[in-house]
This record gives structure tokens, C-alpha cells and sequence, in this order.
């Protein structure tokens, strides 16, 4: 069975000096077609893609690929380098970048130099590169990390949310924070538990968890208190715990499912009622997109349809 390395989990959903044009206007590209989603798997140490049916689309030959997201693909050159392929395979962006992130809302985070910037779909960089770290763009809002100097000569960090144009609409003062979903973003401020903010920065959920994952299809799981076996359930965007926590760790909810891991440590999908659909017996798992999901097997990472049947690689 052919084997994807490890780190196309950690990002199935997250420099040198670049190339890209510089604007400080709020225009954004026209947005490619972005079709069925291709999906990133290896063959030998190359890097290609697959439809949702499991077929080949696109040869592997990258050094590392991410999967598609708003028709563009990111992948590594054999320098290193990374840019976004179109779904033909062809070049959309040149490999100019040292580290990025997957395109959403028309966006992606990019390094250049040890800052980063955000382009849009044609490679224009959407302001000069300032910030620690860019995420993704959700609902129009990035979280954003800010190195500041404190007292002591030392620089500190903190996390907000800008804008496309790179501006802070809430203001970096938070430890971690999650994207937008729902209207409402995770935040942790300094030495407080994890609570939920709108748009305007005001809690509408008071911070009471332990750790909390972005809302996705009305629901966030999130974790109470450090003493309990099982810890992990989930909530409403009322702050309702709408799904017990019995589980030992839980991801978010995509296409109805969610993966959630039991006490042996092995992960499955779960339902919105909290019914079990894919039984726990992965290693772990991401959501699923357009029916299908990345889930470990052993040492094998394998993608399978929503019923639990692996399509690729085939059998």
C-alpha cells in the first residue's frame, strides 16, 4: 500500500524574497473554477492528485503538494520552493515561497523573508509582508499573530484579526485565537480559558473551556475541565452543550460528520446527534470534503468515502 507522509494530516485543513506584485487596494482577483476538488496523494517520493472517484488527475511529480482549495493547488518544487498549480497541473502562481498556506475566501498566507503577506489568486500581494504569522481567511477575517517589543528588550506575541488589506479589525491581544465561523471565533486571552467573540470583539460565549475549536456547521467542540476522562463534547453558537463530552479529543464537523477520538486512542466520525457513522479505528483523521476524508491507518494514509470505505489508494 503507498504511503502519504505524515504532514498532509496536519494540513488537510495548515521564504525567500518573492516575486509577487504589491497593492495596497482592496481589489481581489477573479477566482478560478475551482470544479471538483482534487485531493493531494504520493506515488514513490512524488507528489500528484486524485479526483473524489480515487483516478489520477494530475501526474505526481511535486516535491510536496497540498490539496485544492478555490482551483488552485499548492506544491513544492524540487528547490523547494512553493506555488499553486491550476487543475491541468500548469502553473498559476511560480514557485517563489518558502511556506504557505491553502487558498480560502480567495486568499493565501505566504512567507516572504521571515514575514508574512497574503495574495490573491493572480500572486498579487495584498500588502508589504509585516506580520509573525497569517491563517486563513474566514468570513472575511484572518487570524494574524504580531511580534511586539515589551519592557526588557524582548519581543512579545500576540493574535488578532486583519482584514485583506492587512489591517487589524480586532487588535492582537490574544494567546490563540480560531478563524471565524458562524460569526463567532475561539480566543484565549492572557491567562483566561477559551471563550467565543463576535465581529466586534465581545464575547457572546463567556470563556469557560479548556480549549475550543472553530464553530463549522453550528456546532464547535470543545473541551471542559482537565480532570475528567472524557472531556471533549460540543456546542451550540448559544453556548449549549449540545453533545456530551465522551470523547477524548473531537475535530470539527464537516458534510454532517465529525472525527472524534475514544479512550484507545483511535478516532472514527460521528453524527450531529452524536451516533457513530465510521467506526473508531483510524490513527487519526480530517474532515471530509466533498465526500471524502485523510485518515492514518497504521503507517499508511489512506482517503475514504463517508460510509468508511477506503478510495485510495485503490484496492
Amino acid at each position: 500500500m503507498q504511503k502519504l507522509p505524515s504532514f498532509l494530516l496536519c494540513l488537510a485543513a495548515l521564504a525567500g524574497l518573492c516575486a509577487c506584485k504589491q497593492t495596497s487596494s482592496s481589489r481581489r482577483a477573479a477566482p478560478y473554477d475551482q470544479g471538483p476538488a482534487l485531493f493531494a496523494v504520493t506515488s514513490g517520493d512524488k507528489f500528484g492528485y486524485i479526483n473524489a472517484q480515487g483516478d489520477i488527475v494530475i501526474e505526481p511529480r511535486f516535491l510536496r503538494a497540498l490539496s485544492f482549495s478555490d482551483g488552485l493547488g499548492a506544491v513544492q518544487d524540487e528547490t523547494g520552493r512553493w506555488g499553486f498549480v491550476d487543475r491541468t497541473g500548469k502553473y498559476a502562481i511560480e514557485p517563489t515561497f518558502e511556506q504557505v498556506l491553502p487558498f480560502a475566501e480567495g486568499y493565501a498566507s505566504v512567507r516572504v523573508g521571515n514575514k508574512f503577506t497574503v495574495i490573491d489568486t493572480s500572486g498579487t500581494a495584498m500588502f508589504e509582508a509585516k506580520y509573525a504569522g497569517v491563517s486563513q481567511f474566514f468570513e472575511g477575517l484572518a487570524p494574524t499573530l504580531m511580534s511586539m517589543p515589551v519592557p526588557g528588550g524582548v519581543m512579545a506575541t500576540a493574535w488578532g484579526f486583519i482584514n485583506p488589506n492587512g489591517d487589524f479589525v480586532i487588535p492582537a491581544q490574544y494567546d490563540g485565537v480560531t478563524p471565524f465561523s458562524d460569526g463567532l471565533a475561539a480566543v484565549r486571552a492572557l491567562g483566561k480559558l477559551w471563550g467565543y467573540i463576535d465581529r466586534d470583539g465581545k464575547y457572546v460565549i463567556e470563556p469557560r473551556f479548556e480549549t475550543a475549536n472553530r464553530f463549522s456547521e453550528g456546532l464547535a467542540s470543545v473541551e471542559e475541565g482537565l480532570s475528567a476522562k472524557y472531556r471533549w463534547g460540543f456546542i451550540d453558537t448559544k453556548g449549549k452543550m449540545v453533545i456530551e463530552p465522551r470523547f477524548s479529543l473531537a475535530r470539527i464537523f464537516s458534510e454532517g460528520l465529525a472525527g472524534v477520538q475514544v479512550e484507545d486512542a483511535k478516532w472514527g466520525y460521528v453524527d450531529r446527534q452524536g451516533e457513530w457513522v465510521i467506526k473508531a479505528e483510524f490513527d487519526d483523521v480530517s474532515p471530509f470534503v466533498e465526500g471524502i476524508a485523510l485518515v492514518k491507518k497504521g503507517d499508511d494514509q489512506l482517503y475514504i468515502d463517508k460510509t468508511g470505505k477506503q478510495i485510495w489508494p485503490k484496492q
